[in-house]
């Protein structure tokens, strides 16, 4: 892990030594809460149809 530091007083900037193979990944920190709220999300979904599911089927019983 590389930290930034200012350029221009504006972006981001990265030094690397001159010689040498790189591979990058960029990745924004807070994506990872972001990628957890999704997670969530979807979870809550899925309960949401299958209790619907359950109380149609409970309905059609009756």
């Amino acid at each position: 892990k590389i930290k930034s530091k200012p350029y221009d007083k504006d972006l981001n900037s990265f030094i690397l030594p001159e010689n040498g193979n790189y591979t990058f990944e960029i990745y924004f920190t807070p994506q990872k809460v972001m990628d957890f709220g999704f997670i969530i999300s979807f979870i809550a979904l899925l309960g949401s149809l299958a209790i619907l599911g359950k109380n149609i089927k409970l309905k059609k019983n009756l």
